[in-house]
């Protein structure tokens, strides 16, 4: 454990880096830039420091404005231990002048020893860089310009129009204050005093540099104030001004100068007279008062809407899991052995399916991952993978017990918490069976996240594979460093033997593909375009693929998206003495988040299965019990899945050589499921039995599903057992001198009745359900 956090720490620190050092530095060529030889006397400094374990002198080179700088230099400190540089160049490669900072695109090599291991890379990534206070300082260790950012307006604000004109030229979602949800990114704030409850959060949190009101800073003055690393957000720009004439024509100024320079450094900026200026201190008035009524009005009146659209969506969520419930899908299909594998994933290899194309479909029902979405710019390319991928939500990736894992966080110096490691552990990408199979997952999940096809696919080379994603020149991830970094320098042609994208795919070597023939032509185009290729692809040389029916190669797409969920926000009549069930808008705001996203994983729960019903033994089928549906043909292979589980054979082997009486295994029993935290409901889902006792956290039913596999250990396999869903907990149902007794996994105690309603139990052999006419235990 302690290697593979080692290993991260350099893989994070290494993504971070902006600078490097080296004991020899390429000469530069094509830089014309006066600054360019300075510059570059600050990266060797800074190289310095890095090959010398010198922390103090690493932080230096950083501006204060850096959003990443503290993040970074935290990290260093931490790698100071385990973490060898042994070599680290960095070479300017081209640079250019926006605004006030200068753009760089720099090329990095290092190598390091940590954890054992001996870590080779070669990147290019683009820094920006600030003149201050008679020195070069990096402004912005990974450089992104403001690309598709949301902007955000007041409901009843006389800037819509403005507002609307903006997003449209910017090619951005147009939100307004009541339906704005979004965390990660670049987002603009458009408004005057008082007419924009997301822009009074910021300034009631003291976010904002200055606070506008209808006196400061006057109604011939524009404000543009440039904030980085606010609550998670990449970047917000905050357009306002004391009057609409001049909040209009500042958003209007702000238009054209974005799509012209997309770029602006951190600060407060001024417009009048047509034209935008850095403010001066003097001018920066930071006594201005808000009025505090008129504040918590409009802020008031955004809650009010927000609480009253979770109890009408979570009204949808009851009605969705209901129907859920009641609809079991019963369906025949010979392959169980299957299927226990599809859940317990570890010999997937067998699957008729592609791997990666089950966890696809797996994914499209998980809540965690459905409620992120709606964290995510929605709609959006370039900012939604900024936001993923960067140090606002962080995309890494990492191993754990061999298994690999996603992790939407709210922080890249994160590790992953105990209940994040069991949500996600589902779906482990080292168990897959190839890079591609990898690269199919992660995509998909990007997918979910917002991009569209041509923004991110996977790309299979010799020996490698790879996820494309389309900002500016480009970035990419590595599915097996968790190393994201910029890169120019994209394959040959003739090194890319395939593409894929969640579940589309052309081999150029087999000339296979899943696609018509025009589907086909359209993709290369876009790879042309997209990679700016100076060879050709290799030609496709087959004729029309066979005809594609829905028989599960077919591509994989949302049912739902995240546009169906918002469609569902109603600006419904408020009572103004409406009783607050949330202490802040930001907290109501994130409850909505995991309503909508539960309400939407259910819907993509519906239609997998209903399409497992109509093709049994599907990917669809298949992906319901790599997800952990109750709501399957065969149950019981979760329970054949717990007998055989890894950890709890362990545990049995442990537990057996010290207790020999059943009274003190059954306690010993109740002791680790005491152990075990209830992190409540998780819409008809189980997690396989090793990640809940190795996390010691699940749902009730998870931990009566592990209660099956130990119990069964212990008191001998013949022993009469059940997993019993009901409607309020999750047991553990046995017979012992012809009686039979429940354990409740919610409270960790043994009952001797069950005033539950049973909605399933099973063993490894049968399920059973009320409705139904076979022959069914005492119990039921």
């Amino acid at each position: 454990m302690k290697k593979y956090m080692i290993f991260v720490t350099l893989i994070i620190i290494s993504a971070l880096l902006s600078a490097g050092c080296t004991s020899k530095i390429r000469q530069q060529t094509g830089i014309s830039l006066p600054e360019a030889d300075r510059i570059q006397a600050l990266l060797n400094s800074q190289s310095e420091a890095l090959i010398q374990r010198d922390a103090d002198k690493f932080a230096e080179v950083f501006s204060d404005a850096c959003p990443q700088k503290q993040e970074t230099v935290d990290l260093f400190r931490a790698s100071l231990k385990d973490v060898v540089y042994t070599k680290y160049s960095q070479t300017l490669v081209s640079a250019a002048r926006m605004q006030d900072c200068v753009i760089c695109s720099v090329e990095i090599r290092f190598e390091a020893n940590a954890a054992d291991k001996v870590i080779k890379k070669q990147v290019l990534r683009e820094i920006a860089f600030i003149y201050e206070t008679g020195n070069w300082r990096i402004l912005d260790n990974s450089y992104h310009p403001y690309t598709n950012p949301t902007v955000i307006v007041g409901s009843d604000s006389l800037l819509q129009d403005a507002a609307a004109a903006m997003s449209e030229a910017l090619s951005a979602s147009l939100f307004t204050d009541k339906t704005h949800l979004q965390t990660s990114g670049d987002i603009i704030l458009i408004g005057t005093a008082y007419d924009n409850a997301s822009i009074l959060e910021f300034e009631n949190g003291n976010l904002t540099h200055i606070k506008v009101t209808e006196d400061y800073p006057g109604d011939e003055i524009g404000v543009v104030q440039v904030l980085s690393g606010v609550e998670g957000l990449r970047h917000a720009l905050v357009i306002q001004s004391s009057s609409t004439a001049t909040a209009e024509k500042t958003v209007d100024y702000m238009t054209h100068s974005l799509l012209q320079n997309p770029y602006m450094v951190p600060g407060v900026y001024f417009y009048e007279e047509d034209r935008l200026r850095k403010a001066s201190l003097l001018e920066m008035n930071t006594l201005a008062t808000l009025d505090i009524e008129k504040t918590e009005e409009r802020i008031r009146e955004v809650q009010d809407f927000t609480e009253a659209n979770i109890a009408l969506l979570q009204a949808e969520v009851d009605a969705e899991r209901n129907a859920l419930r009641k609809s079991t899908g019963k369906h025949t299909s010979p392959k169980r052995e299957d299927f226990h594998e599809a859940f317990s994933r570890y010999q997937n290899a067998a699957l008729p399916h592609s791997t990666g194309m089950l966890l696809i479909n797996a994914n499209l029902a998980d809540p965690v991952l459905c409620a992120n979405a709606f964290q995510l710019p929605q709609g959006s390319s370039a900012g939604v993978l900024y936001a993923v991928s960067s140090n606002d939500a962080g995309l890494y990736t990492g191993s754990r017990e061999e298994n690999r894992l996603l992790s939407y966080s709210q922080n890249s110096a994160h590790r992953l918490t105990a209940q994040e490691l069991q949500r996600f552990a589902a779906y482990p990408g080292s168990l897959l069976g190839s890079n591609e199979d990898k690269t199919a997952y992660y995509t998909a999940l990007l997918r979910l996240a917002g991009f569209s096809e041509e923004e991110v696919f996977s790309v299979i080379q010799p020996e490698t594979a790879g996820i494309f994603c389309r900002i500016g020149s480009g970035y990419a991830l590595d599915p097996d460093g968790a190393f994201l970094y910029h890169m120019e320098k994209h394959p040959s042609a003739e090194e890319i033997l395939a593409v894929e994208n969640e579940g589309s795919y052309i081999r150029f070597k087999d000339s296979d593909s899943n696609l018509d023939i025009l589907q086909i032509q359209e993709t290369i185009q876009k790879l042309h375009s997209l990679y700016k290729l100076k060879r050709q692809l290799p030609e496709y040389k087959a004729g029309l693929p066979d005809a594609i029916t829905q028989d599960l190669t077919a591509p994989v797409y949302l049912p739902y998206g995240t546009n169906d969920i918002f469609e569902l926000l109603r600006d419904i009549f408020i009572e103004r003495d409406m009783q607050k069930h949330y202490a802040t808008l930001s907290e109501a705001r994130a409850k909505l988040r995991e309503t909508m996203g539960l309400l939407l994983s259910l819907k993509c729960s519906s239609f997998l299965k209903d399409t497992a019903a109509l093709y049994p033994g599907s990917q669809f089928d298949y992906a319901r019990y790599a997800a952990g549906f109750t709501n399957v043909a065969y149950p019981e292979v979760y329970a054949e899945g717990a007998e055989r589980s890894r950890l709890i054979e362990r545990l049995y082997g442990g537990i057996g050589r010290i207790l020999d009486s059943q009274d003190q295994r059954l306690e010993k029993l109740l002791a680790i499921l005491s152990e075990i935290k209830d992190i409540g409901e998780q819409a008809d889902k189980l997690t396989f039995p090793d990640f809940c006792l190795w996390n010691r956290s699940g749902t009730p039913a998870d931990k009566a599903l592990a209660a099956y596999g130990i119990y069964k250990k212990l008191m001998g396999g013949s022993r009469d057992a059940y997993v019993v869903i009901g409607e309020n907990s999750a047991y553990l149902a046995f017979e012992r001198d012809a009686q039979w007794f429940f354990l409740d996994c919610r409270d960790n105690q043994v009952k001797d009745y069950l005033s539950d309603t049973v909605l399933l139990a099973f063993d490894s052999r049968q399920s059973y359900r009320p409705e139904e006419e076979d022959e069914q235990p005492e119990f039921m």
